[in-house]
């Protein structure tokens, strides 16, 4: 069968299948993948006087970052484990506790350690 004159219809279909396939390849080939994250490790570990009391990391493998945190860090964390453990291993894993701790970090935690000290019986349940 003729379409448009001498063009066969065969062909047409094989070369619009081939620009298709092509054309998927190479958006595909081309496209950028997420690179895969490991979750945080708590910034509660480079407390040297917590890490004994923590459970043992999942991933061996992977480094502990080795920038000490400063003192005031270190006091704001032991405050709040000492308040809710399990709250300050999922503070310790935000972002901005990956790496060096500034001040204004170090007041957050402890106006936030402060929060959940003055809660309520009924909100600290919430908590958990």
């Amino acid at each position: 069968m003729y379409l448009l004159g001498n063009v066969d219809l065969k062909s047409i279909g094989r070369n619009t299948f081939l620009f298709c396939a092509l054309t998927l390849a190479l958006i595909v080939g081309c496209s950028t993948t997420a690179p895969v994250r490991v979750p945080n490790i708590s910034a509660l570990y480079r407390v040297p006087i917590l890490q004994k009391q923590l459970p043992p990391l999942a991933d061996k493998s992977r480094p502990l970052t080795q920038e000490p945190l400063s003192e005031q860090a270190q006091i704001a964390f032991q405050r709040l484990f000492g308040v809710n453990r399990t709250l300050a291993l999922e503070a310790g894993r935000l972002p901005s506790f990956q790496n060096a701790i500034k001040e204004k970090e170090v007041i957050a935690l402890t106006r936030f350690t402060e929060l959940v000290e003055n809660a309520t019986p009924e909100q600290k349940t919430n908590l958990e």
